[in-house]
């Protein structure tokens, strides 16, 4: 009974770890984040940033838009779908907000840190998180 009861237990976890989202390389991340190009105008902080660890990897720059923070929304908004990507969801913690979108297992993100009338900071980051292809339907 014993026996059983593992090896059935056994069989389950196998079946979940082969369905697990398989995390992808830092590059095919990376490239993602480079084929979504900022608003016209935009300057960038500095050169993007890649964290990696198993488990997680985001691609992500600060930038300064000379356009209000809702003309930068609507331009990635634009730019992501026209490339594949599909609107998730707004958010919001009450100082920053903006919009998820999600292709495939990836998770890109437009988060407005400042809205300065026709000036806007804001983040833009693609990242995989074992995020599944379910979740982004």
């Amino acid at each position: 009974m014993v026996a059983v009861v593992v090896a059935v237990g056994f069989v389950v976890a196998i079946r979940e770890w082969s369905t697990a989202p398989r995390q992808p390389s830092d590059d095919a991340v990376k490239a993602e984040y480079l084929r979504i190009s900022p608003p016209a105008g935009t300057q960038t902080e500095r050169a993007y940033e890649v964290h990696s660890k198993h488990g997680a990897i985001s691609v992500t720059n600060r930038h300064l838009a000379r356009i209000s923070a809702a003309s930068v929304l609507g331009e990635y908004r634009k730019v992501l779908t026209q490339n594949g990507w599909r609107y998730r969801a707004d958010f919001s913690d009450g100082r920053h907000w903006g919009e998820d979108y999600c292709k495939g297992n990836l998770l890109a993100s437009v988060e407005i840190m400042k809205d300065q009338g026709q000036q806007a900071e804001y983040v833009f980051s693609v990242s995989w998180s074992g995020v599944s292809e379910r979740e982004c339907s």
